[in-house]
């Protein structure tokens, strides 16, 4: 019988709560979406029907409880099966940096022979697994890396230096699919007696400690090597450049091959919110912002918004209902949009000074958004959208008399300054004009900041006290070929101010918003003095810079230098127009705290258009959509995950047998029209559309009196915020595929993990407890009123019951066909389009059959004589699954032999004019 755990988080630790839980009176867990919901899930729910509270033990307010101030809104608490799974993990969220690190130490100092071995499963690849590897001192050692093509890679310097260092890569890759647990082993010998050094790659189906298997050959070299001392510290998984995606389970370090273990962080036994451990070589392992311990034996974990007490008539048996949510509940509780990417990318960057220019069309003045600063001083200002600076959700316009005159908040100076602005002309200045004025506390109190009418701007430094002007010519704004123009153009400009010695130094960096991370610099000036601290901003009109028609976003000023010459910042400005959808996905939930895990390669999600000032959770339903993948709460952990569209392609599906008794009933399939879409138009915002309409074959558009295979028009439209229109037509045809699978549906298909067929089949039963949200089910053996075909099914979501003696899943449902898609050098089928028997046909007795094309159709079935290799094949006709063993005719009409038994079993007459197609035939993928 299942054994349950339930714990709630008091104080930073769990505390075990199960003997309260009265599971007799129910406990129900929901995840996912429904059988047809949205584009963003239902938030999971945790249902505890009768939770013990003696003396109001489950009563925040209560003074008597051992929990008072302790419990209150949103406790985190979380539902196990105990047993279920035997190991832990860390997963990898996809953010920047390391999962997890240790500090150098004498003992991970290794020159001579090492042997590393790794234990996880990725969903991406182009990372390095485990490295003491540094490029900034030269402090390079080794690291053990999986290639783009998923093959292993070491790599080690014997001084340190880039240009000594030597590789090797294994001759055949990691043979796991993408998200497959695996455990790979690198060894260096550097010196193998014969006078030489050499490289193996091990696999291994047991533990880090087990029986290992070479992976391709040995790699064995003339002359000996040693690896450098370097003082670099040793990581567990880094993104470079790729955000790696996945789980690790343990890692080992051993100085000398098979020799004594110096670093071992192992996670299989670690506790969910766990930040460090100490490894079994005494190495204290932290770990990073890109990664969080997973629980699989957890199956939810919530948080509890209310604590609503229940007792009966003698007041003695007081009991909690408690119902806990997961965090898109909370999430999902705030109605405000999202400020703009500019302003996103800002907001963290500690601003002295700020004007956003993000005003309403009304306003009368210019809000500061800098903590403690004031308004700016306005004259001749309105306030508008403009969709050229895609990043600003408003710009300032100055008139013809138009002034803008801002101080900074209060701020001790740090020598050190930049300030931050964007600005657009509609052409170049018919003479020299005054951009902008700059004061400052430090010697040059006065920055001033002309633009000629040949696009190079001037920067002048001003000061007392015998500093003579400072004047700096950038380079040609204008610059042709790179950097568009600052006329008509969105330009974004940096002023770095910092101290030197005695010396100030300061730079102009700027960058066309739009054009990509091309940015240009005017070079690092100096003059002897003090930087001081940024103090104000003034923009005055003049008729010369009126003819411009002069335009402003953004006014900032911080402390130190900023990252402006990163890809963030041109990202930003454009509104992060071709993010791509899972990386999307991963930035605003960092931007928000939230945790988040991509399931899938972050590089093969659809690139997506220009973001918003939505809701955060509205934006990331654009994501789903864009992507057609699915936002989920993770399972293990207070996270959300997304799992890419592309991900859910080609899976190898658990195959549940109803015959055996593996699918609980009812099973009750649906042929309606619910999801029937046959005429679908895709746009994206201030961009193409494109109609994809299914004029022929199954579920087409035309009347059911004219073709039998029409069901009349069912037309859908959906605006996708994607990056370019060519994306537009994959997107169309992908949604009336779907919109036109003729198939029955199974909104719902449960099984009882404590039934006898489970008992009987622990690894089936642990498939199925493991499935979640966009995972792949196969029914077979199901009753003979059924269709003979062996359905697919997507899964949406599920709900669970825990019980005293039972325990059941029910899975929220969708057809799963429309995911098998065609793959380059794999064995995969296209159909005719149109093809129809010319004479009646006995399934069970005749074994020839002639077939010619549809009006309409163009293409003709493969011939034995063409693709001998692509026989045998199954075909379906009238219902009748037929394996065909050859075809003759290079013209219509063609013979078509088959085998005389039908693969399913059905046989009858069939008539002249059935429509023949060949059975699971791949779609092209989006």
């Amino acid at each position: 019988m299942p054994e349950y755990q339930f714990e709630m988080l008091v104080d930073g630790s769990w505390v075990d709560i199960t003997s309260d839980v009265r599971v007799k009176g129910g406990v129900t867990i929901t995840r996912g979406y429904s059988e047809r919901g949205g584009v963003l899930p239902e938030p999971g729910t945790l249902t505890i029907g009768d939770l013990r509270s003696p003396n109001g033990k489950y009563s925040p307010r209560n003074p008597r409880s051992e929990y008072y101030g302790r419990l209150g809104r949103n406790t985190p608490i979380r539902a196990r099966v105990v047993g279920e799974s035997p190991d832990n993990w860390l997963t990898l969220q996809g953010y920047p940096g390391a999962a997890a690190y240790t500090a150098d130490h004498a003992s991970l100092d290794i020159t001579g022979d090492i042997d590393v071995r790794f234990d996880g499963a990725v969903w991406n690849r182009d990372f390095a697994l485990v490295t003491k590897y540094l490029t900034t001192g030269n402090q390079r050692s080794w690291l053990l890396r999986l290639t783009s093509a998923g093959h292993l890679q070491f790599i080690w310097s014997p001084d340190g230096t880039f240009a000594s260092q030597r590789s090797e890569v294994s001759s055949v890759p990691v043979p796991a699919a993408f998200g497959e647990r695996f455990r790979v082993r690198a060894t260096l010998d550097v010196n193998n007696g014969a006078g030489g050094h050499t490289v193996a790659f091990y696999v291994s189906d047991g533990d880090l400690a087990g029986t290992w298997t070479p992976l391709g050959i040995t790699f064995t070299t003339t002359g000996t090597t040693s690896i450098y001392s370097s003082t670099a510290d040793l990581y567990v998984v880094q993104n470079d450049p790729v955000l790696p995606a996945g789980r690790v389970y343990e890692v080992q370090v051993r100085s000398s091959i098979g020799g004594t273990i110096v670093a071992r962080p192992d996670w299989r036994d670690s506790e969910l919110g766990e930040t460090s451990q100490v490894d079994t070589a005494g190495r204290t392992w932290l770990i990073g912002a890109g990664a969080v311990v997973d629980d699989p034996a957890a199956r939810i974990v919530a948080e509890v918004s209310e604590w609503p007490p229940e007792w009966d008539t003698s007041g003695r048996d007081v009991s909690v209902a408690l119902t806990a949510s997961g965090i898109l509940r909370r999430l999902g509780q705030g109605r405000k949009p999202l400020r703009s990417p500019i302003y996103r990318n800002l907001v963290h960057r500690n601003p002295v000074a700020w004007w956003t220019c993000e005003d309403g069309g009304t306003a009368t003045r210019m809000s500061t958004a800098a903590p403690n600063g004031s308004p700016a001083v306005i004259s001749d200002v309105t306030f508008e959208t403009d969709p050229t600076l895609l990043g600003a959700s408003g710009v300032a316009v100055l008139g013809p008399a138009g002034s803008i005159i801002g101080q900074a908040s209060p701020h001790a100076s740090t020598n050190s300054w930049t300030a931050l602005w964007f600005a657009r002309l509609t052409a170049l200045p018919a003479s020299t004009t005054r951009l902008m004025t700059i004061t400052s506390t430090g010697t040059a109190h006065t920055w001033t900041l002309d633009l000629q009418s040949n696009g190079l701007l001037t920067i002048s430094a001003i000061g007392t006290s015998g500093l003579s002007t400072v004047v700096l010519s950038t380079d040609d704004v204008n610059v042709s070929g790179s950097v568009a123009a600052v006329d008509e153009e969105w330009v974004a400009f940096t002023l770095l101010v910092f101290q030197n010695g005695g010396n100030v130094n300061w730079a102009v960096n700027f960058h066309a918003v739009g054009d990509g991370p091309q940015f240009f610099t005017s070079g690092t000036n100096s003059f002897a003095g003090q930087a001081g601290a940024f103090r104000s901003l003034r923009i005055t009109v003049d008729s010369v810079l009126a003819a411009t028609n002069p335009r402003v976003s953004h006014l900032f000023a911080t402390n130190g230098d900023l990252p402006f010459v990163t890809f963030s910042f041109a990202e930003a400005a454009s509104a992060h127009n071709g993010e791509l959808a899972a990386e999307r996905f991963l930035r605003l939930c960092g931007e928000q705290g939230v945790p988040a895990i991509v399931i899938g390669d972050p590089a093969d999600s659809q690139p997506m258009g220009p973001q918003g000032t939505k809701r955060f959770l509205d934006l990331l339903g654009e994501v789903s959509e864009a992507d057609g993948g699915f936002i989920v709460e993770t399972r293990g952990n207070r996270s959300l995950s997304y799992r890419t569209g592309r991900s859910l392609y080609n899976q190898a599906p658990i195959t549940l047998d109803y015959a055996a008794g593996e699918i609980m009933p009812p099973l009750r399939p649906v042929d309606d029209d619910a999801l029937v879409a046959n005429d679908v138009t895709v746009s994206r915002p201030a961009g193409a559309s494109y109609r994809s309409v299914q004029e022929t074959g199954p579920l087409n558009v035309q009347d059911p009196e004219d073709d039998p295979d029409g069901v009349g028009v069912y037309d859908v439209a959906a605006e996708l915020i994607l990056a370019t229109d060519s994306q537009l037509q994959p997107a169309a045809d992908w949604r009336r595929h779907g919109g036109t699978l003729d198939e029955s549906r199974y909104p719902q298909v449960g099984v009882r993990l404590t039934g006898r067929a489970m008992a009987s089949n622990p690894a089936l039963a642990a498939a199925a407890a493991a499935a979640d949200t966009g995972d792949l089910l196969r029914l077979t053996s199901l009753p003979e009123h059924l269709p003979p075909d062996e359905p697919e099914l997507l899964v949406r979501g599920y709900v669970e019951t825990l019980r005293p003696s039972r325990r059941e899943i029910t899975w929220n449902a969708a057809p799963g066909r429309l995911h098998r898609v065609g793959e380059l050098g794999a064995t995969t089928r296209l159909d005719t389009g149109g093809s129809e028997t010319t004479a009646d046909f006995d399934a069970g007795t005749d074994t020839s059959m002639t077939v010619q094309r549809a009006s309409g159709t163009r293409r003709l079935w493969i011939t034995t004589a063409d693709r001998p290799q692509d026989f045998p094949f199954d075909i379906e006709v009238a219902g009748v699954r037929l394996t065909v063993t050859g075809i003759t005719g290079s013209t219509d009409p063609q013979t078509l032999n088959v085998d005389a038994a039908p693969v399913n079993g059905i046989t009858k007459t069939i008539p002249s004019g059935s429509r023949v197609t060949a059975t699971d035939p791949w779609r092209l993928a989006r």
